[in-house]
């Protein structure tokens, strides 16, 4: 019948994509979806498991720049930290922080660094080398500095100041111009490496803007759940839909991503939703 919406709703299950991969995907339908003016869609009844790391591909760098000598002129380097992908408590992450501050040390720095752990305030310490002072970049000056090439996406440079909690800058845009001190004290450690699941689509069109001016976004899913537990949840909401109105769907492409845009690594886990077709009123 003409203006009727015969399917109303798509059980989708990323382990019965047609290709891409768990994070992101395309299924093909079985049928078309004929849509009448006036059909929306929006998602429900997500099913996410938590089987992303604390530390994971887009927050395992921090950046330092490093400051020798006694007195002018001094030495300036900055370099990149390494920290292994994996979960990670505070007294973990100390030992892999002091480890990467300890690797591949300047040739003018001697002695090592010291990381203490603040168990009551969830924080860190860190202790210079004698005779040296360091800057641990924020990400605006990661995209700004000119004084070394960065492995990095310098536009969106997601680096591990989350975890530390290192928002701080006085803007420097090269070594010589930062503040260096001689002890940091981090913020509180922030382990959850993603708060929001920010589900794409390629049903949406230019109706919602996410936190860093994406668009594509069906839905927001809030992380609820630690590492090694499944996120449910009912998502179903009368704003939080988008037009499709007058098409013919055959396929359906979804992607789950954090604030960033990156990709979440589900570490090969699958993960499900459904999608509710209806016509507004």
């Amino acid at each position: 019948m003409e203006g009727e919406l015969i399917i109303r709703k798509v059980y989708v299950d990323s382990r019965f994509r047609s290709e891409g991969s768990n994070g992101d995907f395309t299924i093909d339908l079985k049928q078309n979806i004929e849509t009448p003016p006036g059909t929306v869609a929006f998602l429900d009844d997500v099913t996410i498991p938590h089987t992303w790391y604390s530390v994971a591909n887009n927050n395992r760098y921090l950046y330092i720049a490093e400051r020798a000598g006694i007195l002018p002129p001094y030495v300036y380097t900055v370099r990149q930290l390494d920290i292994p992908q994996k979960n990670y408590n505070i007294d973990t992450y100390k030992d892999a922080l002091e480890s990467a501050l300890n690797s591949n040390l300047p040739n003018n720095i001697s002695a090592t660094y010291s990381v203490a752990a603040n168990t009551d305030e969830h924080t860190l310490t860190i202790v210079s080398p004698l005779f040296a002072a360091f800057h641990f970049l924020s990400d605006k000056e990661i995209e700004i500095n000119d004084s070394a090439h960065f492995a990095i996406n310098k536009a969106s440079p997601q680096s591990g100041n989350n975890v530390i909690r290192n928002f701080d800058s006085n803007m420097g845009t090269n070594a010589a111009s930062f503040t260096y001190s001689t002890t940091y004290t981090t913020g509180w450690l922030d382990f959850l490496n993603v708060h929001d699941i920010y589900i794409h689509s390629s049903l949406c069109k230019l109706d919602s803007l996410g936190p860093n001016g994406q668009t594509g976004i069906l839905a927001k899913c809030p992380v609820s759940q630690s590492y090694g537990n499944t996120i449910h949840e009912r998502l179903q909401s009368e704003h939080d839909y988008t037009d499709v109105g007058l098409a013919s769907i055959s396929q359906i492409k979804l992607s789950i991503r954090d604030a960033h845009s990156n990709l979440i690594n589900l570490n090969n886990s699958s993960w499900s939703a459904t999608i509710i077709f209806r016509i507004l009123n």
